[in-house]
């Protein structure tokens, strides 16, 4: 007995026989011998999927690309130059089926990328800190606590997690500089 099999473009898929995974099918047509066959199937243009040890082992290297974030990293998938998906700490595999996507992986101890309208969309809001000081004010950062530094007018992009979400965002204060409080040694 056999069974026909259409993959078609921008799909990927893992023939199972008695639920245990025997071949990976890329697009096409494909005719495989057998009985009690089944399929997963997975979208390659949604960029991040979830596969089992036994089924990955069977995917070709080139077709994806396992990755793991550090608690404070975290990373954004880009197609043709584009974010396209968000990830936190843990491990991720993604599709590596179009060279167009790219990984890049940040440290919330530094700098934030620059926040684009397509990147703000993208980012959860409790990911991250974006104030604007007026003219006529002075931010305020405190970090565990302590007042790290007065915040000059501007825009201010700071990654938020866990250790820092309560304790250093920028405090905006009105007034001049001469009405903040004295900083105290």
């Amino acid at each position: 007995m056999f069974k026909t099999i259409r993959v078609r473009l921008g799909e990927r898929a893992v023939i199972f026989r008695n639920s245990i995974p025997i071949r990976a099918l890329e697009p096409g047509n494909h005719i495989v011998w057998g009985r009690r066959l089944t399929e997963q199937r997975w979208q390659s243009d949604e960029l991040v999927f979830a596969a089992l040890p036994e089924v990955r082992a069977l995917l070709p290297a080139e077709w994806f690309e396992e990755v793991t974030l550090a608690t404070r990293q975290r990373g954004v998938l880009f197609r043709d130059g584009k974010p396209q998906a968000f990830l936190r700490p843990g491990v991720h595999r993604f599709w590596k089926l179009d060279r167009s996507v790219e990984l890049k992986v940040w440290s919330v101890d530094g700098p934030m990328p620059e926040l684009t309208d397509e990147l703000i969309k993208l980012l959860p809001a409790k990911e991250y800190i974006d104030k604007v000081v007026q003219e006529h004010e002075r931010g305020l950062q405190y970090v565990q606590g302590k007042l790290s530094r007065v915040l000059e007018p501007g825009r201010y992009a700071l990654w938020s997690y866990r250790e820092r979400r309560s304790r250093s965002a920028p405090w905006i204060c009105g007034g001049s500089r001469s009405r903040l409080p004295a900083r105290s040694s």
